[in-house]
């Protein structure tokens, strides 16, 4: 996604004086561990293209006024495009219009503020279809019945509500499985972990999973589970993030390079097994199925007594199984 974003800026943006394309950046929040995965892949992109673009990030820190402030600075420093991860969707009106009326690109990421005029565009997932696949999963895994909880991200955040709607449109279908209750975690890890907290208090062992639309939240909520003891419950988020504390950066970044290798989208690891064995197994069911890109992690890979934390994106589904296999 990243890269499509770039490269379509460096065919569509006039240059400056020293011949590269100046690009401003505004992401919601530098504390949103998937936005700062996307931030590095636009970094690492810059930086490999370091002879036609510069690129400055600035954190909106959740603060939509000074988002709008960071948008109009950019348009003040004649940026050749501008990026917007918007804090509140149903409020980026004044941003667009500024950029646009400045005749400035403006590409929203990740969260679709819809309805967008020339020169303005949208570059993210189909929230609704992360949201459906979750359900689909989900129902499969309690045989079609049980009660479930839902982490919600931001209610100002087009993504979360689209993710939610899917989760709903699914659950539609089996009448015996229960959504209990909807709270928002804010995206947050901490969030999710204090909702479903309660929500533990609250249902005691009737309840039967949380779904999640991030994993932030979804590592909150698996924290809370192992913290009360819990082994019954099922976790599932959206996103692959890879911030699980069992390989440090420069581990995480060699896995990234060697999944591109192997013409892997969106990557996987597992704790208990090598990564000379976990790359070969991707190598031969990539060729398998090249048109990959969905991803599950099971839980010990957040050290927490929950049965599967799910991470969903693409197109189909891996699973690793208890004895380490790989299934469809």
């Amino acid at each position: 996604m990243v890269s499509t974003l770039l490269v379509g800026m460096l065919g569509g943006c006039g240059k400056k004086d020293d011949g590269k394309i100046d690009i401003g950046v505004s992401i919601a929040n530098f504390d949103d561990t998937f936005l700062m995965y996307m931030k590095d892949g636009m970094e690492a992109y810059a930086k490999e293209h370091g002879d036609k673009i510069t690129i400055e990030f600035v954190d909106a820190a959740e603060d939509m006024a000074k988002q709008m402030d960071q948008v109009e600075n950019f348009v003040v420093q004649k940026k050749d495009a501008i990026v917007v991860v918007p804090v509140d969707t149903s409020a980026t009106a004044p941003i667009t219009k500024k950029a646009t009326d400045a005749k400035t690109p403006l590409v929203y990421v990740n969260r679709n503020p819809g309805n967008l005029p020339e020169g303005a565009y949208y570059v993210g997932s189909q929230d609704v279809v992360a949201g459906r696949l979750q359900m689909e999963w989900l129902a499969e895994a309690l045989n079609g019945k049980g009660n479930v909880a839902i982490l919600i991200g931001k209610l100002d955040n087009e993504g979360a509500l689209a993710r939610t709607k899917g989760n709903e449109e699914v659950a539609a279908d089996f009448p015996d499985i229960n959504i209990v209750e909807k709270q928002t975690g804010k995206w947050q890890r901490n969030d999710g972990m204090m909702v479903t907290e309660d929500w533990l208090n609250k249902y005691g062992t009737e309840l039967n999973a949380v779904l999640c639309n991030n994993d932030d939240m979804a590592l909150g909520a698996a924290q809370a589970l192992k913290d009360a003891g819990r082994e019954d419950i099922l976790v599932l988020g959206v996103d692959v993030i890879l911030d699980f504390g069992f390989w440090d950066r420069s581990e995480r970044e060699e896995f990234r390079s060697r999944a591109k290798e192997l013409g892997v989208d969106f990557k996987l690891h597992f704790n208990d097994i090598s990564k000379e064995e976990l790359f070969e197994r991707l190598r031969t069911r990539n060729a398998q199925k090249p048109d990959a890109t969905f991803v599950i992690h099971k839980n010990s890979l957040v050290s927490a007594p929950v049965k599967q934390i799910l991470h969903l994106v693409g197109k189909r589904i891996f699973q690793l199984s208890p004895d380490q296999s790989i299934d469809f």
